[in-house]
């Protein structure tokens, strides 16, 4: 059974999402806990929705290869 993220603490939604560190996942949550403030936590719990489905098809979450 998938936590409700609306009741998930920011720490808690963090260590949810980066559980395998090398994932993609795991990468974009890192960058989102790192680098935004007051927003993060509303911005986590999306992420954290997106990647498990909340209820319809998981998606697979990461960022674009940006080559020159």
């Amino acid at each position: 059974m998938k936590k409700n993220s609306f009741h998930m603490k920011l720490k808690e939604l963090y260590r949810e999402l980066t559980k395998d560190p090398n994932s993609p996942i795991s990468f974009v949550a890192h960058i989102v806990f790192e680098r935004y403030g007051r927003e993060r936590k509303k911005m986590l719990a999306g992420l954290y929705r997106l990647y498990t489905g909340n209820g319809y098809v998981p998606m697979d979450i990461r960022f674009a290869p940006y080559t020159f």
